[in-house]
């Protein structure tokens, strides 16, 4: 189903502008990276397309007369219960929902496959590195099977190499599940590498200033960064992203 997110504005109680008249609409497959400064709205509007913040103003609309889909999200810290194992943790939101035992075996054996852990389903936490954690932050995610992955900013925290290996295995998937995937970036060559659309947004209250096409093949390989094709996008992106931060500076010191 088609997301269309029609002129959404945020203001907090404390009057804080978040997001400004920010429209966007998403075919089922797309792959989508948001990139801009900090605190310009990102992760509010991941928030609000999960239905765990509501807008000021505008709609979140899945299509005439269509219920939000399965939805599963991402965030940057890992937030595992540390007192259980790896399957346990998985397998939370399936006994929540009241599954059958015998399907929540089966789907956490499955999430852990596609993230590569099947060795791990009784460790706990504290025996994972930082990517492994991550990989079950991921798998406990598609234990649910959803159609629509938010992600924010869920590599930040990692080592490159960790982060470059996480980046392979996300592109895999998402051609092997065909989700729809909103994605939190600050790093704006992770976001080309991933993307069929990048959205730049503009410092607070964001607003998406350039929308840009990565038409490049999809799913990638790691190749695909040695390319003067990658050069040129992330450039084009580096100046999108400036541009809408000398807005924003201009737009601080006309206000009153």
């Amino acid at each position: 189903m088609t997301l269309t997110l029609d002129r959404i504005t945020k203001t907090f109680d404390n009057g804080v502008a978040a997001l400004q008249e920010t429209s966007l609409t998403l075919a089922p497959g797309e792959f989508v990276s948001f990139v801009g400064p900090s605190g310009c709205g990102k992760s509010t509007l991941l928030r609000i397309v999960a239905g765990l913040t509501a807008p000021s103003t505008g709609r979140v609309d899945w299509g005439a007369g269509m219920e939000p889909p399965d939805l599963a999200f991402v965030f940057q810290e890992p937030a595992l219960m540390p007192w259980a194992t790896v399957a346990d943790n998985l397998g939370l939101p399936l006994r929540l929902a009241g599954r059958p035992r015998h399907q929540v075996r089966s789907a956490i054996a499955d999430a852990l496959r596609l993230v590569g852990l099947e060795g791990f389903r009784q460790a706990y936490p504290r025996q994972l590195s930082g990517g492994m954690k991550m990989r079950v932050s991921i798998a406990r995610a598609l234990v649910t099977d959803p159609q629509v992955l938010l992600m924010d900013e869920p590599f930040g925290a990692l080592d490159d190499i960790t982060r470059t290996q996480l980046n392979e295995d996300l592109l895999t998937l998402w051609g092997e599940q065909g989700w729809t995937v909103l994605f939190v970036t600050h790093n704006l060559y992770e976001a080309v590498l991933l993307s069929g659309r990048v959205m730049v947004m503009s410092p607070r209250p964001g607003r998406i200033t350039a929308d840009i096409v990565i038409d490049s093949p999809q799913p990638r390989s790691p190749s695909f960064c040695n390319s003067p094709a990658y050069t040129a996008y992330c450039q084009q992106v580096a100046t999108a992203l400036g541009a809408a931060m000398a807005e924003g500076a201009s737009r601080a010191v006309l206000s009153p």
